[in-house]
């Protein structure tokens, strides 16, 4: 299936989150996927997983889950030093947050 993708900013908590967007070109309607992504956040694997899934028919969103303490397009290496940044976000980011993202996720595909 030909797909499209884009990344777009939706607001999210008080603070924009960016999300990768990837969707069947054909019209229609189709069944929508929140996917997230590991403390790398959206690295090349992440972004070729949610394609893929736009290919068997889905409407599939990525979002930026540090998009609070992190400046937009912050994909980063898989190195330690990085890593370890990346745990200080994931700790300093309450479950509460990722509700929320997840809502505003849901409420974009509706």
């Amino acid at each position: 299936m030909v797909i499209a993708t884009e990344y777009t900013d939706i607001p999210a908590g008080g603070a924009p989150m960016r999300m990768f967007v990837a969707a069947p070109k054909a019209p229609g309607k189709y069944p929508g996927i929140v996917c997230y992504s590991d403390i790398f956040q959206l690295t090349g694997s992440m972004l070729r997983s949610v394609a893929r899934l736009a290919g068997y028919g889905f409407v599939a969103v990525a979002p930026e889950i540090y998009h609070r303490v992190e400046p937009p397009g912050s994909a980063i290496p898989f190195d330690d030093a990085v890593r370890n940044r990346r745990m200080e976000d994931a700790a300093k980011t309450p479950v509460a947050h990722f509700d929320e993202d997840r809502r505003s996720a849901l409420d974009y595909l509706a």
